[in-house]
C-alpha cells in the first residue's frame, strides 16, 4: 500500500488480471467510511461465531448456519427493499425446516448457542448485503476490506486475549516457552488460517458482487451439509441421529431446488434471447 503510494503507482498491477487490486494509501483513506462499516460488522459476525462454537459442537453450528438464507432475505428487505420471489421462499423454507429438524433434539440444552449462531447469521447477512451495495458502486475491494478488518481486528484481538489472560500463551508460541521452544506447528496453523481468511474475503466479495448475497447462502448450504457429515465422522462429541439426517436432507433439497430453478430460468432467458436475435436477422433479410 505504501509502495504503491510513494514508490510506484503501477506497483502490483500484475495482480489485477487475477481479481486482486492493491489500493494506494490515499485510496484506502478515501474509502474509510465504507471499509470501517463493513469491517466493524464483520468483527461482530466473527465474535458471534467464536462464542457460539464454545456453546455448541461444530456439526450443530453448521446446522443452524444454514438459517443464514433466512437472515439474508430479511436484511435484503430491510436494507434494499428487495422482496423474495416464490423460488427463494420455497427454497429457504426447506433449508430452515431442515435446520430446525436437525437441531430440535438439543435445542433446550443449546438455546444460547443457537441464539449466538443466529447473531452470526445476521452479521454475515449484513456484511454480504452492504458489501454488495458498496461494491456495485466500486467503492471497496477485497484488499480494502482486509486492511480495515485487520486495523480493527488486531487491536481488538490483543485486548481480548489480554483480558482473558491468554497473552502469555501467545507469546510462548512465537517467542518460546520456559525451555525456549518455539511452537512452529501452531505458527504454521496461524499463518495458514490467516492466508485462507484473506482468500475467503476476496472470493466472497467477488461472489456477492457477481451473483448477489443469496448465492453465498446457497453455496454455503452445500458446504455446510458436507462439513456437517464430515464433522459427525471426525468429532466424538457429535452423534448422528435420524432427525439430523432428515434435516440435512431437507436443506439439501431446498438448495438443490433453488439452483435447478435458477438454471431453468437461465435456459429460458437464453432461448428467448436466441429467438429475438433470430427474428431480427429474418427482418434484415
Amino acid at each position: 500500500m505504501s509502495i504503491k503510494q510513494f514508490v510506484s503507482h503501477n506497483a502490483f498491477d500484475f495482480l489485477e488480471p487475477y481479481g486482486i487490486k492493491i489500493s494506494s494509501l490515499s485510496e484506502v483513506i478515501s474509502k474509510a467510511k465504507a471499509g470501517l462499516i463493513i469491517s466493524s460488522i464483520k468483527i461482530i459476525e466473527v465474535l458471534f461465531g467464536l462464542y457460539s462454537l464454545k456453546a455448541v459442537n461444530i456439526p450443530l453450528f453448521l446446522t443452524f448456519r444454514r438459517c443464514g438464507i433466512l437472515t439474508t432475505m430479511m436484511v435484503m428487505y430491510m436494507w434494499k427493499g428487495d422482496q423474495p420471489g416464490s423460488v427463494l421462499v420455497i427454497s429457504s423454507a426447506f433449508v430452515v425446516m431442515g435446520a430446525l429438524v436437525a437441531g430440535y433434539e438439543t435445542f433446550d440444552n443449546n438455546a444460547i448457542g443457537y441464539a449466538l449462531i443466529m447473531g452470526n447469521n445476521f452479521g454475515s447477512a449484513f456484511v454480504n448485503v452492504i458489501a454488495g451495495v458498496y461494491n456495485d458502486k466500486k467503492l471497496v475491494n477485497a484488499f480494502d476490506l482486509n486492511f480495515f478488518f485487520a486495523t480493527i481486528g488486531l487491536p481488538l484481538s490483543y485486548a481480548i486475549i489480554t483480558y482473558n489472560g491468554e497473552i502469555i500463551k501467545l507469546q510462548e508460541i512465537f517467542f518460546g516457552n520456559e525451555k525456549g521452544d518455539v511452537d512452529m506447528t501452531m505458527i504454521s496453523y496461524i499463518c495458514i488460517s490467516g492466508s485462507f481468511g484473506i482468500l475467503i474475503t476476496m472470493t466472497a466479495l467477488l461472489c456477492v458482487t457477481i451473483n448477489g448475497p443469496i448465492s453465498m447462502n446457497i453455496t454455503g448450504i452445500f458446504k455446510d451439509v458436507f462439513l456437517t457429515i464430515v464433522g459427525f465422522l471426525m468429532f466424538s462429541d457429535a452423534k448422528v441421529t435420524q432427525s439430523t439426517l432428515i434435516g440435512v436432507a431437507f436443506s439439501l433439497v431446498g438448495a438443490t431446488y433453488f439452483c435447478w430453478s435458477k438454471y431453468q430460468s437461465m435456459l429460458e432467458a437464453n432461448l428467448a434471447s436466441s429467438k429475438t436475435a433470430g427474428a431480427k436477422k429474418n427482418k434484415m433479410q
